[in-house]
């Protein structure tokens, strides 16, 4: 994996995962990526150029299964890491039902 090497530095803990997700950043025609692992926080997302700038405010659109049930979501986050292989997100603007949802899926990934 591509992702930075600061998890002493994170709230809380990533998990590898692979999912298909569309990026918006008001500039590009929507962008596909593949999620590579996420936490409650944020996620590294391997994306090929052209990529958001660093700070820009982006939306990441995936689905994944849970428990047998197909669930969409739709993340308001900030570029807080860009390299050769992707980018490095804080999800911002999420409430509990979100954060519910987001560890849900944590769990599915390593059951």
């Amino acid at each position: 994996m591509a992702s930075p090497d600061n998890e002493k530095n994170r709230w809380s803990k990533r998990r590898e995962i692979e999912v298909d997700v569309v990026i918006h950043d008001g500039k590009h025609q929507p962008m596909r990526g593949v999620m590579v692992n996420i936490s409650v926080g944020g996620a590294y997302i391997e994306i090929e150029a052209p990529r958001p700038a660093m700070n820009a405010a982006v939306a990441v659109d995936f689905k994944a299964e849970i428990n047998g049930e197909t669930s969409y979501y739709h993340m308001p986050a900030k570029v807080v890491h860009v390299d050769e292989a992707g980018i490095g997100l804080v999800f911002e603007d999420y409430d509990s039902d979100t954060v519910d949802a987001l560890k849900q899926l944590m769990r599915a990934t390593i059951e």
